[in-house]
């Protein structure tokens, strides 16, 4: 900031760049009616109006580029997306709730015609000592374990295929 660093306590368990963190967690509040739950059918005027379809609780989560809506659909998903009971299962919660957030290339462009996307996704295990990824390029998840590496004196290099390796199963 421009008066120097601040640190939050990170209560929702949502990261964000801008605006600041308090602004974020007091924004929540006007998403109170949010739920993954269908709305019920509601009487007006005499006549029964019904949701249009699946997803009707979802109706008002914003769903443009901005920290603020991807902050609100990040912390929306982690607050309805059940814990899992493993690793596997909570890195699939993290890639879903991530890829919700993914900015794609071309669809935010800078005032300098940059263009702003995400290029890439990852994932630590505290448990396991593991660092999962995904880049823009290759959307599969790759893991590195990093407990194999506490012993290295010089740094370690990995090299990353960015192609998209697409596994067909025609003959399978």
């Amino acid at each position: 900031m421009k008066d120097g660093v601040h640190v939050y306590d990170d209560t929702v368990g949502v990261m964000t760049n801008s605006p600041d963190y308090p602004w974020h967690e007091n924004n929540l509040n006007n998403y109170l009616t949010v739920t993954p739950k269908q709305h019920e059918p509601v009487n007006w005027l005499g006549k029964e109006l019904h949701p249009m379809s699946q997803g009707s609780g979802n109706f008002g989560l914003p769903g443009d580029f901005t920290p603020v809506a991807r902050f609100v659909r990040a912390a929306y998903l982690k607050n309805f997306m059940p814990q899992a009971d493993d690793e596997y299962g909570n890195l699939i919660k993290a890639e879903n709730i991530l890829k919700s957030v993914n900015v794609a290339k071309d669809a935010v462009v800078t005032e300098t015609d940059a263009q702003d996307f995400s290029c890439y996704r990852s994932f630590m295990s505290a448990t396991s000592q593991t660092y999962y990824f995904a880049t823009y390029n290759n959307q599969r998840v790759r893991k590195i374990n990093l407990q194999s590496l506490t012993d290295l004196t010089e740094p370690k290099i990995f090299v990353v295929d960015n192609h998209e390796d697409i596994l067909d199963i025609t003959n399978n």
